[in-house]
């Protein structure tokens, strides 16, 4: 079982609370929250998605979709309490409307016990960053992102630069679209940045140009290739070497073509399309956790608490690689708090014996609908005593009641 810490380094930083009603199968359901991992284990159709879901909004403030239900958020970030209290009030009709009645959402800020007068989503957000205070979820779902539309990644991307300045609208678009994650926002902005200072001095013609974005790219690509090694079968990631710069009117139109990822595997350099299933899941999960906090200076936006919630880590993982990519996920949790579904009593086993509060089981009522609960001391204290003088938690977890019958 794994050695490493799992609580938070900054330990002043992290989601305390959440209360949730009527969302999807929630009809009411509310949990506290550890600095670093948590873990939600949960059977089939439990709701976990559902939960982790709405997390995903209410963090966001993306109240728009989030139609009767409402929330309370508490957390403490550096230093102060913050509760948001987001809840539905319903809409008169109004044949003004395009689409007939809606419904809205009325804030509550609190700040330290104070109250911050709020108007819509837009206005909240200004009255945190107006004192230094922001944050958000980085949602990382089953399954993997990159489709074969997915520019960088799993496809070639071409980028113009435009009197070495102004990026075309490629690059802006791939930012911003469906296949946007963490990684590839931020090699785009690190990229658009680095670029930004080289001509700010001097113009490079194509080839130092190129030699300057190589420059780059290696240095932005380090932090994932100093560890992805230890934790999948890829050995190192880079830029395909022979992308090239197109030089046009003179120099002052730019246009960088061929420019995608390759992966090392074994001492061969593949495409994405070519990683089994696995390797790009744990490609897709690692980059995105690091991308979460370790790129943050090249942004403009700049969150002091970003949850990550992580839906469901072992789908398509062997099990030897599953217990490696825990040590990863437990490790990152020194830094950043971490929020993970699970059906698979396997992910447990990277809990210690005093890490039992971190656990959460999810399960579903037909009459209460969806329902979170740590263990309680008289389970802890029977887990604790088989984790001692037997074996694994995810053992005891399989033979035990803890989670009910389907």
């Amino acid at each position: 079982m794994s050695k490493a810490n799992g609580t938070i380094e900054k330990k002043d930083t992290y989601l305390q609370h959440v209360s949730l009603k009527n969302y999807k199968s929630i009809k009411d359901a509310e949990i506290d929250f550890k600095p670093g991992l948590n873990i939600i284990i949960g059977k089939n159709s439990s709701g976990k998605t559902n939960f982790i879901n709405a997390l995903d909004t209410i963090l966001n403030f993306e109240y728009d979709d989030f139609i009767d239900s409402e929330s309370i958020i508490k957390a403490n970030i550096n230093a102060n309490d913050i509760v948001v209290n987001a809840d539905n009030l319903p809409r008169v009709n109004d044949e003004f409307l395009e689409y007939g009645p809606m419904s809205y959402h009325k804030l509550n800020l609190m700040i330290n016990g104070k109250h911050v007068e709020t108007i819509n989503n837009d206005h909240l957000r200004d009255e945190l960053y107006r004192r230094s205070i922001s944050f958000s979820a980085l949602l990382v779902p089953y399954g993997i992102k990159y489709d074969d539309r997915s520019k960088i990644v799993n496809n070639a991307f071409t980028a113009t630069l435009i009197n070495n300045w102004n990026v075309s609208r490629d690059a802006v678009t791939l930012a911003k679209g469906e296949n946007r994650t963490e990684f590839v926002q931020h090699l785009l902005a690190g990229l658009y940045v680095h670029v930004a200072k080289i001509f700010q001095t001097n113009a490079l013609k194509a080839e130092l140009l190129k030699i300057e974005i190589s420059s780059f790219l290696e240095e932005f690509l380090e932090p994932i290739n100093s560890i992805i090694s230890k934790y999948s079968s890829i050995n190192a990631i880079r830029i395909f070497p022979d992308f090239h710069i197109v030089e046009e009117n003179e120099g002052s139109r730019q246009t960088i073509k061929n420019f995608f990822l390759e992966f090392q595997v074994e001492s061969n350099w593949i495409t994405f399309d070519l990683l089994s299933d696995g390797s790009k899941r744990l490609f897709y999960i690692i980059s995105e956790l690091i991308s979460a906090y370790a790129y943050n200076d090249l942004l403009i936006y700049s969150s002091d608490l970003k949850v990550i919630l992580l839906e469901e880590p072992e789908l398509g993982i062997h099990p030897h690689q599953l217990h490696l990519l825990m040590q990863f996920i437990k490790e990152q949790s020194r830094y950043k708090q971490i929020i993970l579904t699970t059906h698979s009593p396997q992910v447990l086993d990277i809990i210690e014996t005093n890490e039992l509060d971190r656990v959460i089981i999810c399960n579903y009522d037909s009459k209460n609908g969806t329902q979170l609960r740590h263990l309680s001391e008289k389970e802890m204290s029977k887990a604790k005593k088989y984790m001692t003088e037997e074996a694994f938690l995810s053992d005891y977890w399989r033979f035990s009641d803890l989670e009910p019958a389907s």
